[in-house]
C-alpha cells in the first residue's frame, strides 16, 4: 500500500462571528465537489440550542451538511 501525504488548513480569526466556520464549509464543500476525502474539526463551539432535550451546535450542523 502506498501511502499518501495528508495535507490539512487551519482556519482561525479574531472573534465570534466574524466567519471561520462559514469559509471553512465553503472550503470543505469545493474540495468534497472536487473529488476529495475532506474531515473538519471544530474543538470549540461557543453557544448552542436545546432541541429535544439535546444540545444542538449550529457550526456543527453546517460542517456536517
Amino acid at each position: 500500500m502506498i501511502e499518501q501525504p495528508q495535507h490539512g488548513l487551519f482556519i482561525t480569526g479574531t472573534d465570534t462571528g466574524v466567519g471561520k466556520t462559514y469559509v471553512t464549509a465553503l472550503i470543505a464543500r469545493s474540495l468534497v465537489k472536487s473529488g476529495k476525502r475532506v474531515g473538519v474539526y471544530k474543538p470549540v463551539a461557543s453557544g448552542c440550542e436545546i432541541v429535544d432535550g439535546e444540545r444542538i451546535s449550529a457550526d456543527a450542523e453546517l460542517l456536517l451538511r
